[in-house]
């Protein structure tokens, strides 16, 4: 198999980096064909066509969270069967996983028609935009298979090892999907219908490749002259689904805390509201490092948990933790120099005020980067044992931290406690996973 990587072998600090890289910049051109799309739609389209999708985001990435976390879940157990360097099993766990995917994929395309427009009411979309919105949803709902599908894949292809093919799938996605949205919407006229068409094909275009290549490392090259390995197994679809579907849960239950904290920022007037927002966007952009490092220790744990590597598994720690500490300092130091032009780049003449809050908040998460860095680590070294509940656990944590603190900022009407939200959420989590992964870690030593 081409450009696999063993993980259990080697200086854990170089193969963390060398695995972690293309995943980080993955998630850049995810962010960056975002941006691109809505400048499309902005442009040619509308202020409120933009405004349409944009509102529809947080039910996509509730429902997305649900069913692409525990896609992603579902390649844990097979990272350790790779490990292990059980075929049979691997094999198991990729059928089986299989058709997990197709069946949880069922779910948004099952909601798209009857329920797009009743979930948009639910968040109190404006009547002018709705039509264009349940238009938007219902195609993303439809074609959320391909991104299912995708996922699944590469996590498969990451469980051995390599993290560079999906990261080239991703990047020939985005680039039909640029194409498509220009085609569609300036040359076609579809509107919004466009942008969510060309969506789903550049989803569809890096699924497929990911699948072929699959076809291509043969990593289901087991003899199995039977069948039985690609065949329902009721004890393999439980643990697929104790891994899976908790960690699916974590990243919805995420969504719905931000929805939360965002409920209680819309309480305290336009200019906190525009000014979190646009901070908001710029800490998501400096912390995607920290959690593509996360989701790079959660293969390496699978991987070496999978051969009984323990003591690979505190090496991996360190080696994240010294990554993620020097990167802490240096986007502390980048926060204190640049706020104020990377508040205008993205605001431009706005109003002081806005531009005031926005830095003031960047500056008052940029001190608690660590415990981020802190959450993603230990986090994804939960997620690779195989513990599906405990990851799902520090998502309620989250939760609990920014309703506690987006209700406090509420009573107080304190701007600060705003800002104190989502690392108090991280604190909680962190703390939750990093005692949870010392207890497993000395009773696996023992």
């Amino acid at each position: 198999m081409s450009r696999t990587r063993d993980l259990t072998r080697g200086e854990p600090l170089p193969l963390i980096v060398r695995f972690s890289w293309p995943l980080v910049l993955s998630a850049f051109f995810q962010q960056l064909y975002s941006f691109v799309d809505s400048v499309i739609v902005g442009r040619f389209v509308g202020v409120d066509a933009l405004a349409s999708v944009n509102l529809v985001y947080p039910i996509v990435f509730i429902l997305l969270g649900l069913t692409m976390g525990s896609a992603l879940g579902f390649c844990v157990p097979y990272a350790q069967a790779v490990g292990a360097k059980d075929h049979a099993s691997a094999s198991r766990y990729f059928w089986n996983g299989l058709y997990a995917v197709v069946a949880l994929s069922l779910l948004p395309a099952a909601l798209a028609f009857p329920a797009a427009t009743p979930l948009l009411r639910l968040i109190h979309m404006p009547a002018s935009l709705l039509s264009a919105a349940a238009s938007y949803l219902t195609i993303i709902l439809l074609g959320q298979v391909t991104v299912i599908a995708y996922n699944f894949a590469a996590g498969i292809i990451r469980a051995h090892g390599n993290s560079r093919r999906p990261f080239h799938f991703l990047l020939l996605g985005c680039a039909v999907n640029l194409v498509a949205d220009l085609l569609f919407i300036v040359g076609f006229g579809w509107g919004v219908a466009g942008a969510a068409w060309a969506t789903v094909i550049g989803q569809a275009v890096s699924a497929v490749c990911a699948f072929a290549y699959l076809r291509r490392m043969r990593v289901i090259a087991t003899v199995d002259t039977s069948g039985s390995l690609r065949t329902l197994n009721g004890p393999v679809i439980r643990r697929l689904g104790t891994v899976g579907l908790p960690m699916g849960l974590e990243l919805a239950v995420n969504g719905i805390g931000s929805l939360i904290l965002q409920a209680c920022v819309n309480t305290m007037g336009a200019a906190v509201v525009a000014a979190v927002a646009a901070a908001e966007k710029i800490r998501s952009l400096i912390t995607l490092p920290m959690e593509n490092l996360g989701a790079a220790m959660s293969t390496y744990t699978a991987q070496n948990i999978g051969a009984g590597r323990i003591d690979r598994v505190r090496g991996g720690i360190r080696a994240a933790l010294t990554i993620l500490i020097a990167y802490c300092i240096t986007a502390f130091g980048l926060v204190l120099v640049l706020r104020g032009p990377l508040v205008d780049l993205l605001l431009g003449p706005a109003v002081p005020e806005i531009s005031t809050f926005a830095e003031r908040y960047l500056i008052v998460v940029a001190v608690f980067f660590t415990l981020h860095a802190l959450l993603q680590v230990f986090r994804g070294v939960v997620q690779g044992m195989g513990y599906g509940m405990p990851a799902l656990a520090s998502g309620v944590l989250e939760i609990l931290g920014r309703v506690v603190g987006g209700g406090l900022a509420v009573y107080c009407a304190s701007y600060t406690l705003v800002c104190l939200a989502n690392p108090l959420a991280w604190a909680l989590a962190a703390a939750y996973c990093i005692i949870l992964t010392v207890h497993q870690v000395r009773c696996m030593e023992r």
